[in-house]
């Protein structure tokens, strides 16, 4: 049953779509309305979709496994502005350089595994 309006919306691009499916099952079994959309591409970018994601959504999560200057989360808050939706977007990337390590372990010190990416959407959930 689609609830009233979504605690979250978990939108992410890449590797990250699986870890956020698993992190939304992981709310779901707390109680939480939270679901996942994946962002394939950015160019192009589907921005009427996604201001209606926010439309009923309490809150947005972006996760992208790059920098989030210019990246999903970017392209995120630009589309829910253009069209006049205010809907807090919350952006999962890095904010520097990256480092060189194996996909598991990035993923783990930046936060991109399922049980990281519940804890920042439980700490936003009202």
């Amino acid at each position: 049953k689609k609830p009233a309006k979504y605690q979250a919306t978990i939108i992410a691009s890449g590797g990250p779509v699986p870890h956020a499916i698993e992190a939304a099952k992981l709310l779901e079994g707390k109680g939480f309305a939270v679901r996942v959309a994946n962002a394939s591409t950015l160019l192009p970018f589907d921005g009427e979709t996604v201001a209606k994601l926010a439309a009923d959504s309490q809150r947005i999560v972006t996760v992208e496994d790059h920098n989030v200057h210019g990246g999903l989360g970017s392209a995120v808050c630009e589309a829910i502005a253009e069209h006049g939706v205010a809907c807090p977007v919350i952006r999962l990337g890095l904010r520097s350089f990256g480092e060189s390590a194996t996909p598991e372990q990035l993923y783990e010190k930046y936060g991109f595994t399922a049980p990281s990416l519940a804890e920042v959407c439980l700490k936003n959930l009202a």
